[in-house]
C-alpha cells in the first residue's frame, strides 16, 4: 500500500526516486542531499521534540512551548515545499500506476520507529521532573533524554544502505 508519506523506489534506470502521491511528482534525490532531504520528511518529530526540550525548560509556558513546536513545523514545511523539493523535481502529474518502478525500496525507517525513538526522549525530559529535585540531576537527564532524541532521529532518517 502506498504511504501518504511518500515512497523511496529504484526507476527502470536504476537509479533512486522519490514519489509523494499528496503532489503526485516524482522526485530524485542526490545520495549527498539525502540526510537533508530525510529531516525535512520528519520534520514533525523534530518539531515535537524541540517542543518537548523548551518545555523541560519552561515548564509553566505549555502555549510557548506548543507555538515553538508549531512555528519550527509551519517554517520547515514551507522551506520543504518552496525551496528543498523543487530542486529535486522529474515529473509531475504522475499517478501511483504510471511508476516506471525496477524494485521498491525499503523505507529508510518506518513512521512507528521514528516516533518510538523521539517518545523516548521525550519520556527522559518529561521524567526528570519526577527525579529529586536538584538541578544538577534534572539538567543531566534532560541533556541525556536531548541526545537521544537527537541521535535517534538522526540516526533513522539517515540512509543506511
Amino acid at each position: 500500500m502506498q504511504s501518504i508519506f511518500g515512497e523511496f523506489y529504484t526507476g527502470a534506470d536504476g537509479k533512486d526516486y522519490f514519489y509523494l502521491p499528496f503532489l503526485k511528482t516524482v522526485y530524485h534525490i542526490p545520495t549527498d542531499d539525502l540526510v537533508t532531504f530525510n529531516a525535512f520528511r520528519h520534520r514533525f518529530v523534530i518539531a515535537f521534540a524541540l517542543g518537548a526540550i523548551f518545555y523541560s525548560f519552561f515548564p509553566s509556558d505549555v502555549l510557548l512551548c506548543v507555538f515553538v513546536g508549531a512555528l519550527f513545523y509551519a517554517l520547515a514545511t514551507v522551506a520543504y515545499l518552496k525551496s528543498i523539493l523543487p530542486k529535486y523535481v522529474v515529473q509531475k502529474g504522475v499517478q501511483e500506476g504510471d511508476l516506471n518502478r525496477a524494485k521498491q525500496n525499503e523505507q529508510q525507517g518506518s513512521l512507528a520507529k521514528t516516533l518510538l525513538v523521539s517518545l523516548a526522549g521525550v519520556l527522559i525530559i518529561a521524567g526528570s521532573f519526577f527525579v529529586s529535585g536538584e538541578m544538577v540531576n534534572r539538567m543531566i537527564i534532560i541533556a541525556f533524554g536531548v541526545i537521544v532524541t537527537i541521535s535517534g532521529t538522526s540516526s533513522i532518517i539517515g540512509k543506511s544502505k
